[in-house]
């Protein structure tokens, strides 16, 4: 069977048997008309013995049988000629229909796949809606994070008044020489107890 480009359709199979089934009736009808010339051949040649034999008189046998053996010869030539290239393209053609058929899926087959498929959709649509229910619309979302952003820019607004507050009445020079002094405090008594 001719390969199939992956541009053909699914009708390319079925063109090229309609080629075919008109190749082969062209064949037949060529067959036809060779048959048709070997009959009137035979026929003339029926004639002219018979022409004979009424012209001799005595019967010519040898003539008449070679004769006839001569145009079954012919005529058996010519059927074979026009036979073959028909029984060989029905051949052929019966042998592509059998690919097809063995190619082609059973259309109970297609329905368990339909039925199938019917199926996976309706346990696909079912999963869908559980998510959907389970989904967190966007709006919602967005609402908690302005609520969330509110109350991070409400702790900074807190941690900076008390920054503010205890800036003006506690510096960090006033801390640094407070840890200072105090170091210096408990630096003596630590070597008088290390001793």
């Amino acid at each position: 069977m001719a390969t199939r480009s992956p541009l053909a359709g699914p009708a390319t199979p079925y063109a090229a048997l309609q080629e075919r089934v008109s190749g082969l009736g062209q064949q037949f009808l060529n067959f036809e008309q060779a048959t048709t010339r070997g009959f009137q051949q035979v026929e003339s040649a029926i004639a002219a013995l018979s022409t004979e034999v009424r012209a001799g008189g005595k019967t010519q046998w040898q003539l008449v049988v070679t004769s006839v053996g001569v145009l079954v010869a012919i005529l058996s030539a010519l059927g074979a000629l026009a036979y073959l290239p028909v029984r060989t393209g029905m051949d052929q053609l019966a042998g592509e229909t059998r690919a097809l058929r063995d190619t082609m899926t059973p259309r109970s087959e297609q329905g368990d796949r339909w039925r199938r498929n019917d199926g996976d959709l309706a346990a696909h649509e079912a999963a869908i809606l559980r998510l959907q229910d389970r989904i967190v619309p966007r709006a919602e979302h967005e609402e908690k994070w302005r609520s969330s952003e509110r109350a991070a820019a409400e702790l900074q607004r807190q941690i900076d008044d008390i920054k503010r507050a205890c800036g003006e009445t506690w510096s960090a020079r006033d801390a640094l020489s407070g840890l200072s002094r105090r170091l210096e405090r408990i630096e003596p008594t630590e070597r008088a107890t290390a001793r």
